[in-house]
């Protein structure tokens, strides 16, 4: 099992500091390695913050 942990830092969006994590689970590493690489091209938000998104083994 795999978790996409996508990390966020949205004070250019908001009018304190704050970050936030979300995460996924995916069967295979490349499930998980595909949706990672939808978040940093596809979204918008997620260029503009600098956001990251990794992908790590659950054990």
């Amino acid at each position: 099992m795999w978790i996409l942990i996508l990390a966020l830092y949205a004070s250019p969006y908001a009018g304190n500091a704050f970050s936030t994590l979300h995460t996924q689970e995916f069967d295979t590493a490349t499930a998980c390695q595909q949706a990672a690489k939808q978040f940093t091209e596809k979204f918008e938000t997620v260029k503009d913050i600098d956001a990251k998104a990794i992908c790590v083994k659950k054990s």
